[in-house]
């Protein structure tokens, strides 16, 4: 039976899309620092192209079609999936918390975009989480393949060293962590817990 199937097993989805909320909050971070990689933009490299924010001025966001009609749109507060039929998913990072996304347009909060959000239960978040968490594993280790291993570990340490940073799992083990989210949330061990077990064992 899967996760999807058992009831007693929902509570479950809360608490994994919390943790990946908070992988999505320092994701959104390291996204920044592949902009302004040494060797030019590394979203552009992965196929991005660049818009600008209508709202807000001298900033941009980046989209990336997906195959199938779906894409990935990208801005300073949030992360958006958005299917060729919605609803998507979009990730706040104001507040840190994952909603169903209701258009075929990408309006970034703040501009005009509230309309589209719909707030539903983390079960109903799990599947459209899913397919934006494939999008984030495939695009990780791309990164690692184009930039090498110490570029992730090199945005960790500056992402440590922010006031109060919300530091999630350490470079590899994020990707771990997504494959088990996406193919196996039965038994995915809470991120926290796998942190802990990572130090506990070195």
């Amino acid at each position: 039976m899967s996760l999807c199937d058992n009831p007693v097993a929902l509570p479950r989805y809360t608490t994994l899309l919390g943790d990946f909320c908070r992988g999505l909050l320092q994701q959104m971070f390291y996204l920044g620092r592949d902009v302004v990689h040494g060797s030019g933009n590394l979203l552009l490299e992965a196929g991005f192209t660049r818009h600008a924010s209508t709202r807000l001025k001298g900033t941009s966001r980046y989209r990336k079609e997906l195959e199938g009609g779906a894409r990935i749109e990208l801005h300073g507060s949030c992360i958006c999936r958005i299917p060729s039929r919605p609803p998507g998913i979009v990730y706040l990072r104001a507040n840190n918390r994952l909603a169903l996304w209701e258009s075929d347009e990408f309006f970034p909060p703040g501009e005009r975009g509230h309309h589209a959000l719909r707030m539903v239960s983390a079960a109903e978040l799990y599947q459209p989480a899913r397919q934006l968490a494939r999008w984030w594993l495939e695009y990780e280790l791309w990164i690692r393949q184009r930039a090498g291993e110490g570029f992730r570990e090199s945005c960790a340490r500056h992402y440590a060293g922010l006031p109060r940073p919300s530091i999630w799992l350490a470079p590899g083990e994020d990707v771990d962590w997504l494959a088990g989210f996406i193919d196996s949330p039965e038994s995915t061990p809470r991120a926290r817990r796998r942190k802990r077990t990572s130090a506990h064992s070195s």
